[in-house]
Order: C-alpha cells, then structure tokens, then sequence
C-alpha cells in the first residue's frame, strides 16, 4: 500500500499507510470513505487527495459511457456503478437520467439508506428528471451484502416505479443492482 500512495504522501508513505491500514482495514475502504470522514486528523490531506484522484478515475469512466447512447447492459457504464457504488457501506439509489434517443445527461444519487434497505423518495427522484428534461431513466442501487439479488421489496418498488414513470412520459430503462463483483439486471432477468 505504501508504494500506492507514495505520490500522495512523499518520504513519509509506510508510516501514512500503516496508518490509514489501523483506521481504515484497507486502501480501497479509505479510498471510499465518506468525506468528512478523519478530516481532522494527521492524514487528512492524504485522504483528500486520494479520495481526489478517486473521484477523477470515476469521471474518467463516465465519459466512456457517457459520449454514446447509453445502454443498461454496457460494461462500461457497470465498471462505473461498481466502482462508484459496489463498496459504499450503506445502500444508495442513484439515477442516470437521459434524454429521448438515451443520450447522457447526468447521473446522480437520489436517496441513501440503511445497511439492507432504501428510504428513498419516488417524488424527487421524478421532480428531478422533469427538472432536467429527462425522458428516459436507469436506476442503480448497490447491496452492501455482497448479494447482487433482489429482494422482495426491491421487485416491488422497481414495479411501481415503472408505472408511474409510463404515466408520466418517462421510460424506466432499467433497474441495476450493484455490487463490487456483479450488476444484476431487471430488464435481462424479466422483472422489468
């Protein structure tokens, strides 16, 4: 690890990740740790600047997916999730909202919740998309669990969220689950 984070520390990088390991169990859980997060303390300027450079690989792997009609199945747009959401410790809904030929035209989280459940709001995520002039919209949510399978209340919602998105002119593209390994389709799997 230190030889990883050299560039960002210089002279003092065995003493930074030793560090960083006690705090953290591992670079990829400092690199995904939550801004705010040991802001205070000795490393946090390296935590800044890796947490930095983190974001920058991640806007770099949007514009892969971003500069084409996007596609719910493209490995791109899946390497993207994983590392945007396959970690984080509690689940998130984010939305990818697009135009009428599926074109880009942003992407972002839409409500957090617990470690195995979302408290997400239906109402601002389609006050977004009219905001934005979306017409079409993927859905990603990453299971902490490791489990890229839905559940219960996944399938539920994901099915109440289609008919009020037909309702209202807006296409549900597709739904994902994401985890560090896998992203679970619900159109592929006819749940959609």
């Amino acid at each position: 690890m230190a030889s990883l984070i050299e560039p960002f520390t210089g002279a003092g990088a065995e003493a930074v990740a030793g560090r960083l390991l006690d705090r953290f169990g591992s670079l990829h859980r400092a690199l995904v740790s939550p801004d705010g997060v040991d802001e205070s303390g000795e490393d946090a300027d390296v935590l800044r600047r890796m947490r930095a450079a983190r974001l920058m690989v991640l806007g770099a792997a949007r514009e892969e997916f971003a500069r084409r009609p996007v596609a719910a199945n493209d490995p791109d747009l899946h390497g993207y999730l994983r590392g945007l959401l396959g970690a984080q410790p509690l689940e998130t809904l984010h939305a990818i909202f697009l135009d009428s030929e599926h074109g880009y035209i942003t992407d972002e989280s839409i409500a957090s919740g617990g470690s195995s459940r979302l408290t997400g709001s239906t109402r601002r995520l389609v006050a977004r998309a009219f905001d934005l002039g979306a017409r079409g919209l993927i859905l990603a949510h990453n299971h902490p669990s490791g489990s890229a399978l839905p559940s219960e209340h996944d399938i539920v919602t994901t099915a109440r969220i289609g008919h009020l998105a037909a309702e209202l002119d807006l296409t549900l593209v597709d739904h994902l689950i994401v985890t560090r390994r896998r992203v679970f389709s619900f159109r592929a799997e006819g749940l959609l």
